[in-house]
């Protein structure tokens, strides 16, 4: 019989590490409010947000009765906006977003204002910035987050809309 009457003692180090981020590959935020406010004049729309980890953002504008009116679709490389109400639609390049219309655009922003990244439920968060002599601002406070569920980003088919060129909505 084997026998030891001494005992071992291991000593563990903790290292302190930074909070892992969560992980998510789809997201669904509901209710959210969206506040433009242009040049002190503001604009409020209720909004759900649907986002595809590193491929695609829909904002559906809904400003009553919870209908679709307007549509932004975005993906890394372009924007569409659709404007059902009046069954027409402009495409712009994410470049060409990031020069005239959006300055210091980035996909990664997009997408952590698409998710409520930072912010709970019920917060608000706002990012605003002067364009062509007018200041813009951006205000939006977040209903429901939720990550992991599936969500509806097909891109709408775009043959009954009207194609307008960007330069034409941005010079009336």
């Amino acid at each position: 019989m084997l026998s030891a009457c001494g005992s071992r003692k291991k000593t563990v180090v903790v290292v302190p590490t930074e909070p892992a981020m969560p992980s998510w590959h789809t997201a669904l935020v509901q209710n959210t409010v969206a506040v433009l406010e242009i040049d002190g004049r503001a604009f409020n729309a209720n909004c759900m947000l649907q986002t595809v980890r590193d491929s695609m953002i829909i904002a559906s504008i809904m400003p009553m009765l919870n209908m679709e009116l307007i549509r932004l679709e975005l993906t890394p490389d372009t924007i569409v906006a659709i404007d059902k109400v009046n069954r027409r639609y402009t495409r712009i390049a994410m470049a060409q977003a990031e020069k005239h219309v959006m300055p210091s655009l980035r996909w990664s922003d997009l997408q952590d204002v698409a998710i409520g990244e930072g912010v709970q439920s019920g917060e608000t968060a706002a990012v605003g910035y002067t364009f062509r002599h007018h200041m813009v601002k951006l205000s939006l406070t977040y209903g429901p987050i939720n990550r992991d569920v599936p969500v509806n980003v097909r891109n709408l088919n775009l043959e009954r809309y009207q194609f307008v060129d960007i330069n034409t909505l941005l010079n009336p």
